[in-house]
């Protein structure tokens, strides 16, 4: 064999050897972690400073301008604020990553890892409501064809929210769903027994959007309790009462009482009232009296007539 021949053998074997070596060396110990707080707190020169604050005031220069251009749409979608903070995020963090390019791909520097996690989850919580505004709602819209329901509205936001909240730990604490899953029935046997009661209005809850015995805006009586309905939630339902105050009655109460609703099926509806008069009073002129003075009441239907018994 050539001593060419010979030296290219041993070079690819020792270049095979060296891969060998590394795969099987375990992944890095977070004892391995450090914090560069030198490098972070200094620049390498005056160019990388003027970079980073130039991408920092570029980056929110343009924001407000879109944002000018755009005010209408953000404030009618309710987007300003979830806007803001993402735009502020980015300009941070890209200004950051102008300043310390190298600090940035340091894998095993703590304050890299808490910016690169930090960033993610506000551009996660920025895209959960941007979907939740853009998508969810015009289609809970269109499907009811009026006012979407707040509880159905939160159960969706809920199971949207756990489920990027499961792939985040996921992706960034490298929690394995699954196990953590299998693992957790004891804590969701406690978690149950704790939960019962809160548990028992969610559940209720949802039944009554499923039968929807009544909706926001119809007056409602549920046992001894009457008023109009202001909102359902996943815990209660809001009355408010004929003496101006919000009722919370929580949603297994309701769903074990008896339920009245004066909107349905019409909004017309028949009220009886007690009046005492005087006993010397005679009968046909005590009727005509309280018919007369229920007619003269705003509100009061000409058909069907009061009546008086």
């Amino acid at each position: 064999m050539s001593p060419l021949l010979a030296y290219v053998a041993n070079a690819a074997t020792q270049v095979a050897a060296e891969q060998d070596s590394a795969a099987s060396q375990p992944a890095a110990d977070p004892s391995t972690y450090h914090v560069a707080w030198e490098k972070w707190l200094t620049f390498y020169n005056w160019e990388i400073a003027v970079r980073s604050i130039a991408t920092l005031i570029l980056i929110l220069l343009l924001y407000m301008i879109v944002a000018r251009i755009f005010r209408k749409q953000l404030q009618n979608s309710r987007l300003t604020r979830a806007t803001t903070w993402g735009v502020i995020s980015a300009a941070f963090y890209f200004a950051i990553l102008a300043a310390h390019p190298y600090l940035m791909i340091d894998q095993h520097d703590i304050v890299t890892l808490v910016i690169h996690k930090a960033f993610v989850a506000i551009l996660l919580m920025v895209l959960v409501r941007y979907l939740d505004r853009l998508i969810i709602i015009p289609l809970l819209t269109r499907v009811s064809k009026t006012t979407p329901s707040r509880f159905v509205h939160q159960i969706i936001i809920a199971v949207i929210s756990v489920f990027v909240l499961a792939g985040y730990c996921s992706w960034a604490f490298n929690i394995e769903i699954g196990s953590f899953l299998a693992g957790s029935a004891v804590i969701s046997i406690v978690l149950g027994l704790a939960l019962q009661e809160t548990l028992g209005n969610f559940f209720s809850g949802m039944v009554l959007q499923a039968s929807v015995p009544f909706q926001p805006g119809d007056w409602i009586k549920i046992g001894d309790m009457e008023g109009r309905v202001i909102e359902m939630t996943w815990r209660a339902v809001t009355l408010l009462s004929g003496e101006n105050n919000n009722v919370l009655i929580p949603n297994s109460t309701v769903a074990k009482e008896k339920i009245t609703n004066f909107h349905s099926p019409s909004v017309a509806t028949a009220s009886s009232i007690s009046i005492g008069l005087d006993y010397s009073l005679p009968p046909n002129e005590a009727k005509r009296v309280l018919i007369q003075a229920a007619r003269d009441v705003q509100g009061v239907l000409s058909q069907p007539p009061p009546g008086a018994a």
